[in-house]
């Protein structure tokens, strides 16, 4: 921005008199210039008017002099002033008198050289800045208010979380409890005895049915074969004689060798079967 030639303070761009001579365009104020000063295209500020042939002086704006600094001035001049001419002196005081005057000058404490006021265009960035930063200030704000309503959800999710933890732990609890008192450490031990004895009977008995099973090899499978009667065949071959009550069951057993398995009644009758088949075997 540009600043006032005569006040030294910054200028707007729409106000203010800008000099005419090409070479100088410095600008003031209109309120630092007096009431006649003309602000057409040809008018010539202070500095390019006293490189000009002296004459009337009464449109030349005075630098930083209020209404009393200028009647101290006149009243008091300085030791040359002797030497000059009345005239010179008289459109001195009335340029001052007409300067003091003015309309468009502030009176003392009011003037924005003086006070240190701010332009029109300071003021309307200020404003706009004011009003950005309050925007910003009801942004915050209103998100301010939606992380603590999502923090208050949070907050309520977290308890009754909690709240289902407490119960769950409650539940365990209060069934540890049940299962110690509806069964204590001695019965435990007392059933795992019992699927102990269990299992070796299980065993027991199971090889005491390995000891009636009976397994024949080298017999073709024939489709549509009755393997009990199939079994009674070999066995009246061998000049044994099994019935159908004394096979328990017959089935063929085993993938790669095709052997029927017999289970007898009796286990007299299997070793007398295996004595005979032996014999004939090593016959």
């Amino acid at each position: 921005m540009v600043k006032c030639a005569a006040c030294g303070k910054f200028l707007s761009a729409k106000g203010g008199a800008t000099c005419g001579n090409f070479a100088c365009h410095n600008r003031y104020h209109l309120a630092c210039l007096p009431d006649a000063a003309p602000t057409g295209s040809d008018w010539l500020c202070p500095e390019c008017r006293s490189r000009l042939p002296k004459g009337d002086n009464s449109a030349t704006p005075v630098r930083g002099l209020g209404p009393v600094t200028a009647a101290a001035v006149v009243a008091t001049p300085d030791q040359g002033a002797a030497n000059k001419s009345p005239v010179r002196v008289t459109h001195t005081q009335n340029a001052l008198s007409k300067f003091t005057d003015s309309k468009e000058v502030p009176r003392t404490g009011s003037d924005p050289a003086s006070d240190g006021e701010p332009s029109p265009d300071t003021q309307l960035s200020l404003r706009d800045e004011i009003r950005l930063f309050r925007s910003e200030l009801r942004e915050v704000r209103d998100e301010m208010r939606e992380f603590r309503r999502e923090m208050a959800g949070l907050h309520s999710t977290v308890g009754i979380c909690t709240e289902r933890v407490d119960h769950l732990e409650a539940r365990v609890e209060a069934l540890e409890s049940k299962q110690s008192v509806a069964m204590p450490d001695g019965k435990v031990s007392q059933l795992e005895n019992l699927v102990s004895q269990l299992r070796l009977e299980l065993n027991d008995r199971e090889q005491d049915l390995f000891s009636s099973d009976l397994e024949i090899a080298n017999i073709p499978e024939i489709p549509g074969e009755n393997i009990v009667h199939t079994v009674g065949l070999v066995a009246a071959k061998l000049g044994l004689t099994v019935e159908e009550r004394d096979i328990v069951f017959a089935q063929r057993v085993g993938q790669r060798v095709e052997r029927e398995g017999v289970r007898l009644a009796q286990r007299a009758q299997r070793q007398r079967q295996r004595r005979v088949a032996g014999a004939s075997w090593c016959a």
